[in-house]
């Protein structure tokens, strides 16, 4: 059983895995309305960052990787690659 204390930091870490998969759509959405390859580029590499970011740590942490977030996670690798024509 985990303690209080550990419990909040899965969550937390749970919150922050969210978050940067959630930042990593809006990014690559961004990319896919730039009016620009350099604008679409730039996008592209920060939605890849938040990405990589999040993946570091759910590989620490599988269990804070929840259904939802999977489908996140799914989502921000699906655009990225309309973005980058792939």
């Amino acid at each position: 059983m985990l303690s209080g204390s550990h419990e909040r930091f899965e969550r937390s870490m749970g919150d922050f895995i969210r978050t940067e998969l959630e930042l990593g759509i809006t990014f690559a959405s961004l990319a896919l309305d730039s009016k620009t390859e350099e604008g679409r580029q730039k996008c592209l590499k920060n939605a890849r960052k938040t990405y990589d970011s999040a993946r570091h740590f759910w590989k620490e942490h599988p269990g804070a990787l929840t259904p939802a977030k999977r489908e996140a996670q799914g989502k921000v690798i699906q655009m990225m690659r309309k973005a980058a024509g792939v």
